[in-house]
């Protein structure tokens, strides 16, 4: 309050709206329950000490199902939620769906590159890796994994990991799906929200191709870069060679 308070007495500033982000990836809608009451509260107290307030942000982190079969809320019901606590105050609602509509609008398509056997365990080496998709490495995250072309119906259970020589290159453990042999396609899926935004060219790893689909139409929207694009985009200074070094 104190900090609205001051905000208000800034010239080049107009309080007028209040957000809130309590966490992403929420599949009940108790918490947002909670959260919409209060903000509800702070409102018309901001506009009880005389602030216009016209806008709420309530922010997003509505789940999605990365296929562990999870009970995901409906929208609408998320909605109604949010009408039945801020309908009252007649302000602009702001919300950030996000993951909710991009995560399943998404796949990476990766081939089976080597199948490793081990003592205890075998490795299905794809050719995908963690600079294309890197919420597993880096958060431990679960992403559905299933073959694109299911010609069998025998499971076996894999490691699944990529070709970059780290121990965090691994997209699942222990998971089961259709037995794979080399040059078999698998499908990561949930891709969607984060899998282009946060690749990179880690290990000199060429970023793949966007392909859009439409039923039976596809087009290519960005195209795979060569080698002569990643090492051209680099530059040399001129000041920096043998001669003038000396």
């Amino acid at each position: 309050m104190k900090l609205i308070k001051k905000a208000a007495l800034l010239p080049s500033i107009k309080v007028q709206g209040v957000d809130v982000h309590i966490g992403s990836q929420l599949t009940d809608l108790a918490p947002y329950q909670a959260t919409f009451i209060k903000i509800s509260v702070l409102a018309e107290e901001l506009r009880q000490d005389g602030h216009d307030i016209t806008v709420i942000d309530i922010g997003g982190g509505l789940g999605v199902d990365y296929g562990e079969g999870q009970t995901i809320p409906l929208i609408s019901e998320y909605a109604q939620i949010a009408k039945q606590q801020l309908q009252h105050l007649d302000c602009k609602i702001i919300v950030e769906p996000g993951r909710s509509i991009m995560a399943n609008a998404g796949v990476l398509v990766t081939s089976v590159v080597y199948l490793k056997k081990g003592e205890s365990r075998e490795f299905l080496i794809i050719d995908a890796a963690m600079n294309d998709l890197i919420r597993p490495s880096m958060y431990d995250s679960y992403h559905d994994i299933c073959s694109v072309d299911i010609s069998t119906d025998d499971n076996s259970c894999y490691d699944i990991v990529g070709p970059v020589c780290e121990t965090g290159d691994t997209f699942a453990k222990s998971r089961t799906i259709s037995t794979c042999e080399q040059g078999d396609l698998l499908a990561i899926m949930s891709c969607g929200a984060y899998g282009a935004v946060m690749s990179s060219t880690y290990n000199t790893r060429l970023l793949v191709p966007e392909v859009m689909v439409k039923g039976e139409q596809f087009s290519e929207i960005r195209k795979r870069l060569t080698y002569d694009d990643l090492i051209g985009s680099d530059s040399i200074p001129q000041w920096l060679n043998t001669k003038a070094a000396k």
